[in-house]
């Protein structure tokens, strides 16, 4: 059974080292283009982009005056508050699958969102992936419109 699954990886290590390995520039084979983002994520990454700071950064806001929420990224989060202002969370780490499913599951014992506390990504069956610590809450403000 060893040698068979020796002699496989044998077999294959050539075919899966080519795979992962660069192109080679002598060998006149053109590198592939990079994947491109689809026109969702890239308005949310260009929304991203376009915030800027507006205040002091807060460890904590509190549950019952947060709106709604956005995932920006794997590693971004708006909270809309009552009132209209924003406030970007940017995770410490980017969180596997939270852009693509932007929805999350959240537990406290407290009445607030807090830097220290974790976010679980849910897909559309509510399957949990991994869990991932929220970061600051930085007041942020859209560029003006032109």
């Amino acid at each position: 059974m060893i040698r068979t699954l020796a002699l496989t990886f044998l077999l294959l290590a050539p075919s899966l080292a080519s795979a992962d390995s660069p192109p080679d520039p002598a060998a006149g084979v053109a590198a592939k283009p990079q994947k491109q983002h689809s026109a969702r994520v890239q308005r949310k990454l260009d929304y991203l982009a376009s915030l800027t700071p507006d205040g002091e950064p807060k460890d904590c806001l509190p549950i019952t005056q947060v709106e709604s929420t956005r995932v920006l990224s794997d590693s971004a989060i708006l909270f809309k508050m009552r009132g209209g202002k924003l406030y970007l969370s940017k995770l410490p780490y980017a969180c596997p699958r939270l852009g693509f499913e932007e929805r999350f599951s959240f537990k406290t014992s407290t009445p607030y969102y807090c830097s220290i506390d974790v976010i679980t990504p849910l897909d559309n069956r509510l399957q949990e992936f991994g869990s991932c610590p929220l970061g600051v809450f930085q007041p942020v403000k859209p560029a003006p419109k032109s």
